[in-house]
Formats: C-alpha cells, structure tokens, sequence
C-alpha cells in the first residue's frame, strides 16, 4: 500500500511554522550547537563573502561573541583574500570606530584589530592583555622587512613601560644592537633618569664585557 503526500503543499502549509534560514530570522531565545568530530570541525560557523561580515555578535554591557574550547579554539576567524581594512577579529568599543581606525583601515589589513572610541566609566583601552604567571602580549615573526612590535602615537609617547621591580624595558639581540633610539632633531637619541640616584646607580647605565673603543668612560 503506498500513500501519497502533496510535499509542495505541505512545504507551504509548514513556511510559516519554521524558520527560513535561506533569508535573515530573528530568534526569540539563544540558539546552541555542538561539535564533537574532532579539529576542523566548528560547532557554529558562519560565512561572508564580498566583504560581508563572517559572524556579527553585539551586547550592550556583556560579551558581543563568546566561545569556548576544552582543547582547541574557542573563536576561530579567518580572512582567506586580506585587503585594506579587512580583519580576521574586529571588535571595539561606542558606538562608532575611531579615527584612527578610519585612517588606518584603508592601508592596513589585521589578523585581530582592536579600536575604542569611547573612554566610558573606566580605563580606555583598544586591546586589553591580563594574566597570572604568564606573558601578557608574546609576538612572534620570521621577517627582516617589518618589527615583532611597532608602536607610533600621532601626538605624544609611543610606547611606555613600568615595572613594579626588576627592568621596565628589557632588550637583547643574538647579532646587531640591543636597542637602537635616533631622533629627527630637537630631542635626545636616548634619555633616562633616576628620581633616587645612589652609589653605582645611573639614569644611563652601559656596561661592556671588554673596553670600548667608542665613548668615554667615567667613573660612577
């Protein structure tokens, strides 16, 4: 005995019942989805293509996007054709992008981009990095042409570092200079100072494990 169905008249009698997922739908409760097919295989994933956004998250005071991993990634993001302004990560802060993002965006291209236009109630920050018995920011790159860190400020200090004992700045190189300053004019190359100068402590100390041919010496 076979029984026959209309499926083209079901399909339009249940339209109206569930969601069309080829068009945009509007959830009235979260939505959840597992994985458990191992590396490669996401629980969400999400798409864009000709410059639309893969996956778009928003809060009003919590997390816009959050994810979670026992072992591998808890958000993975990927731009396979980069072009200016294009980021695997874009998150920031108020309700508009900075100007310096807008500056930024049309020459630069950015595995994570951070921007804040907004000081709210606490500390303005762009990128955030905490963390206990860890490195707080590690960079790491293999080029000859560009920096691990580059820093610039339009209109004051570039970088600034404080320590609470030990070194504020520690520098070291296999080959070549350990730290290198220069200035265009109108300042010094490399300026320190020491707010409680005692025996055998300087604003500037330089030490050799041989006698320099360059400089002068002075005793401390």
């Amino acid at each position: 005995m076979s029984l026959g169905l209309n499926t083209t008249a079901l399909e339009t009698m249940l339209n109206a019942k569930y969601p069309q997922l080829a068009v945009g739908d509007i959830f009235t409760s979260y939505l959840e989805a597992y994985q458990t097919a191992g590396p490669g295989n996401a629980a969400l994933l999400g798409w864009g293509s000709s410059g639309s956004v893969g996956a778009f998250g928003d809060s009003d005071t919590g997390y816009g996007l959050q994810g979670k991993s026992t072992s591998g990634f808890g958000t993975y993001s990927q731009v396979t054709t980069p072009a200016a302004g294009s980021a695997g990560v874009l998150g920031f802060t108020g309700t508009s992008f900075s100007s310096s993002y807008t500056a930024e965006s049309a020459v630069a291209d950015a595995g994570i981009w951070a921007d804040s236009s907004a000081a709210g109630a606490s500390v303005p920050v762009a990128l955030f990095a905490t963390g206990d018995n860890t490195y707080g920011v590690a960079a790491v790159t293999n080029s000859s042409d560009y920096p691990t860190l580059f820093a610039t400020n339009n209109g004051g200090t570039a970088a600034s570092f404080a320590s609470a004992s030990g070194y504020g700045a520690s520098a070291s190189a296999a080959t070549g200079t350990g730290v290198y300053a220069s200035t265009g004019g109108g300042g010094d190359g490399v300026e320190g100072s020491n707010s409680s100068t005692t025996e055998q402590e300087a604003g500037v100390l330089g030490v050799a494990n041989v006698a320099s041919v360059e400089g002068n010496s002075y005793n401390i």
